[in-house]
């Protein structure tokens, strides 16, 4: 391992913490422009520019020869480059549900990207080697890869779902060669996963007893940054190649930021920063000031950012996390006295509140060019997480406002459907937002048709000899 000095991203990071600056760096391998935040005109105009590109396409007939000048030619984007994605962990819970089918169908009506649920305990509780996955999880697997949707696992590994025998085992070399095999054994079991969650939440380790026999394999690795690398070079031995993110559920926790130091200063190769955006409580809930704060301060690590887990409520939202908590003790006490789980409804007044916050977030965070990947996490009220309303969708799976806002976003405002002409060389042109793309258009009485992509950060001037 090279020796590195004091980490230029830490000391940036302990002065913002400090002082509550906004850090802007010119040091790392992206370049971010320092741009006003605080109108959405101006995050329109930055969608524009980071999130569309010039295409010019020359349209060839099937012979080979130029389609002639004044053809009319429709374009129409088929999928975003942009991971717009939700959590299918609640099939855990809902696959018995009388509109599981109604809920997919939802799911599928906005989103590219399906977070799916591999905590450890949900499928290998008795003994090592007892792997299996839960049916309803290999279906969902199944369902979103016929889709063509990106699939992350989530997470390799995490203290908050650890087997009895790892949590419980006091040899931490017996629990160091369980985690490893563990993380070994995800990605080469299932190829199909394009995307996994390392070590979910590392930093939350601090708060579990002392006792968790993930946390003491944490401090026995020399803390959250080399127990990242372990896990790291462990997966990377069986899938080199694999896309694997941090995630943390707070954006403003210090002890994220020394992890992701740590991996940047000792060349830990993971891909993405995720940061869960949870506004469940009143002081969770991210001003566009705050928010464009965090997406700027991680940006400046130079990894792109996921927006792993979002949630905003159309309930009554909790006054702090002691109100929280209260609530999360007694939804459990309810399920163990086998009795209906407490639970605040969702109003007019906060569905009408949880759409406009969702256009307003979508949108600003759709316009930084750091940001890769927004997930929503509970996409229906059924089956409510901390018994808060934090879906689109009502418990019947009908949409609520904020489904319909954000598909005007993600499937009319920021998808380009147009119709064109061509000219004497037989081209196209148009801006177009990044994705892909189909083009049709009639020529001697035959419907010809043909594909294309437009790439972010790649010149898109593409020649598309059109097909029967």
């Amino acid at each position: 391992m090279r020796s590195h000095g004091p980490s230029p991203h830490l000391v940036e990071t302990a002065l913002t913490l400090f002082l509550g600056a906004l850090i802007m760096s010119t040091n790392c391998s992206r370049s971010y422009a320092a741009e006003p935040a605080w109108s959405l005109e101006k995050a329109r105009a930055r969608i524009r520019r980071h999130r569309m590109s010039d295409a010019v396409v020359e349209l060839r007939l099937p012979d080979g020869s130029r389609l002639p000048r004044g053809t009319v030619v429709q374009v129409r984007q088929t999928e975003h480059a942009f991971l717009f994605g939700g959590s299918l962990t609640q099939a855990w819970n809902l696959h018995k549900h009388p509109k599981f089918e109604q809920y997919l169908d939802r799911f599928d009506g906005l989103f590219n990207y399906a977070t799916l649920g591999f905590y450890w305990n949900w499928h290998e509780r008795k003994e090592p080697g007892t792997w299996k996955l839960a049916p309803h999880t290999a279906r969902m697997l199944k369902w979103s890869k016929e889709r063509g949707m990106t699939v992350k696992g989530h997470p390799l590994m995490w203290h908050n779902c650890l087997p009895r025998f790892v949590a419980d085992e006091p040899d931490v070399k017996k629990i160091d060669r369980y985690i490893l095999d563990h993380v070994r054994m995800l990605p080469k079991t299932y190829p199909t996963v394009d995307q996994w969650d390392l070590y979910n939440e590392t930093p939350g380790i601090r708060f579990s007893p002392p006792e968790n026999g993930a946390r003491r394999w944490v401090e026995a690795m020399g803390g959250t940054g080399p127990a990242t690398k372990r896990l790291v070079d462990a997966v990377r031995q069986v899938r080199p190649e694999g896309f694997y993110m941090l995630n943390h559920f707070t954006h403003d926790d210090p002890e994220y930021d020394k992890q992701i130091a740590y991996c940047i200063d000792n060349e830990v190769r993971f891909d993405a920063i995720g940061v869960q955006t949870h506004m469940h409580t009143r002081k969770r809930i991210l001003t566009e000031e705050v928010m464009w704060a965090t997406l700027e301060r991680h940006a400046a690590y130079g990894r792109p950012i996921h927006l792993s887990e979002v949630t905003i409520l159309s309930s009554r939202i909790f006054e702090d996390w002691r109100e929280l908590q209260k609530m999360e003790g007694d939804i459990l006490a309810a399920r163990r006295a086998g009795k209906a789980p407490p639970s605040h409804p969702s109003t007019p007044e906060g569905e009408a509140r949880q759409a406009q916050a969702v256009a307003d977030f979508y949108t600003l965070a759709f316009s930084h060019p750091a940001i890769e990947a927004i997930v929503w996490w509970s996409v229906t009220d059924a089956s409510a997480w901390r018994g808060s309303a934090g879906g689109l969708v009502d418990e019947n799976m009908n949409p609520k406002p904020a489904y319909e806002a954000l598909a005007q976003l993600i499937n009319e405002d920021w998808r380009t459907s147009e119709q064109l002409g061509t000219d004497a060389q037989g081209h196209v042109s148009f801006r177009g937002f990044h994705g892909d793309y189909s083009m049709t258009a009639s020529h001697g009485g035959q419907q010809l048709q043909g594909s294309f992509k437009i790439e972010p950060g790649k010149p898109c001037r593409v020649q598309l000899r059109m097909e029967k």
